[in-house]
């Protein structure tokens, strides 16, 4: 495991900070006020330079026949590396010192694991982790801000190794350009005309798509049960860390109703609730937009078959853990997770995605997690969508409904979409009262 020069801190000075925080502070006394963390793009673009390395080194080793496919992908996938870096990386200390822990406790734990790891936190609301295939790992906010505990965390980061040393990545591409340059395939671009060349190609990859989505589970599968092999080695409790997987599908399927939490949240004596904003006619237009199969709904699922890949890990780990229940730090996690929860809705309202700011709002409260930052934060964005309706301005900060969102967040979508201006202030009005009155 790398620790990195000029910011994360030497593992001496680590555990000084640690023994400070735990025993002078206290976990019983972890503050309640909520510091944003700002983004520091000098310090990002250091540690991207340093992947821009590990990622030409990688280039140069490939010795696979799509050498030229190989190399441009990776350019591209450098892109995304560089926005991460750059815009997107959570710098604290405390947290990030404690990630690094965790993921040398489990490589500590399985020493024939020998590449060097290096791990981040991205601020991003996707319940979501990235292995980029160049020793390198991102785990969102988000994530962190859904799962229970280490011991889940632990999983999770099992997991991303495991795509890092059974290299997903490059298997993934050489799947792709085997089935393009297959013969199958070149011979159904020959005699045919340059709009039926796009056509077919545009089929193909659909088709890819849908096939790789059948490759990807099978990946997933492996690399859950590559995690637990990792976890067994340590005294993590198998049976806690795996309940990670069945939190993934979150992402991709709400547990409440929308509209009831917006009715509960937006009645006021003063003004009631009207059902009417509820139940917008959608047009042909809207209709047609909303098509989508049930096939491609499935294969655009961030993580696919949690339940049968959580009933498969679960059949794996009988009788493995021996009460064993290991955590370096419950109380620190519960604070992250507090943290990454409230650092979610700000970054959200900073980057002016207020509909989305909104959602995570009341999904957070809907999960028991009452916090007066986020009726803060609650007035703030009524405040926006306000000034923004009087300039005609809320698509600069209201997302048009998109098959590709969860059902319970285009309610909501529709909801705001048919506040008028005075709605807008009173609602705003009452809201402000009840907070008040807190």
């Amino acid at each position: 495991m790398i620790i990195f020069a000029g910011y994360y801190l030497s593992m001496k000075r680590y555990c000084i900070l640690l023994f400070c925080f735990y025993y002078f502070v206290g976990y019983s006394q972890i503050s309640d006020s909520f510091f944003p963390i700002s983004k520091n793009q000098e310090k990002g673009m250091a540690l991207f330079r340093r992947s821009e390395q590990i990622v030409e080194k990688r280039i140069e080793e490939y010795s696979g026949e799509y050498k030229k496919e190989y190399k441009t992908i990776w350019k591209e996938n450098l892109d995304g590396l560089k926005n991460n870096f750059y815009k997107n990386i959570y710098f604290y200390e405390i947290y990030q010192s404690y990630l690094n822990d965790i993921v040398k406790n489990i490589l500590g734990a399985n020493p024939e694991l020998k590449q060097s790891i290096r791990s981040y936190i991205i601020i991003d609301p996707e319940l979501n982790a990235t292995c980029t295939g160049d020793n390198t790992f991102f785990i969102n906010t988000g994530l962190l801000a859904g799962i229970e505990n280490e011991s889940e965390l632990a999983f999770i980061i099992g997991h991303e190794l495991a795509h890092q040393y059974l290299d997903h990545s490059t298997k993934s591409i050489n799947e792709y350009y085997d089935i393009m340059y297959s013969e199958k395939v070149q011979n159904s671009f020959k005699h045919i005309s340059r709009l039926e060349k796009f056509k077919k190609l545009m089929d193909i990859r659909r088709s890819i798509h849908l096939q790789s989505s059948t490759h990807s589970r099978f990946a997933e599968g492996e690399a859950d049960s590559f995690s637990l092999e990792l976890l067994k080695k340590t005294d993590y409790n198998l049976h806690k860390s795996c309940l990670a997987i069945q939190k993934l599908k979150y992402n991709d399927s709400d547990l409440f109703n929308m509209n009831v939490l917006l009715k509960n949240k937006f009645d006021f004596d003063s003004f009631q609730f009207m059902d009417k904003w509820l139940n917008k006619k959608m047009s042909m237009a809207d209709v047609m937009k909303f098509t989508i199969s049930d096939e491609e709904k499935d294969s655009l699922r961030s993580h696919p078959d949690t339940d049968a890949r959580y009933l498969k890990a679960k059949s794996l780990i009988t009788g493995e853990d021996n009460g064993k229940n290991f955590e370096l730090s419950p109380a620190l996690f519960q604070s992250m997770k507090r943290d990454f929860r409230l650092q979610t809705v700000y970054s959200l309202v900073d980057e002016n995605r207020i509909s989305f700011a909104i959602y995570h709002i009341l999904k957070f409260e809907y999960e028991k997690f009452p916090d007066a930052y986020l009726d803060k934060m609650l007035i703030k964005c009524f405040d926006i969508l306000e000034k923004a309706a009087e300039n005609h301005e809320l698509y600069k900060y209201v997302e048009a409904k998109n098959p590709y969102f969860s059902p319970e967040y285009n309610k909501l979508l529709i909801f705001i979409d048919n506040l008028s201006v005075s709605d807008l202030k009173n609602i705003n009005k009452g809201f402000r009262a009840r907070y008040i009155k807190k």
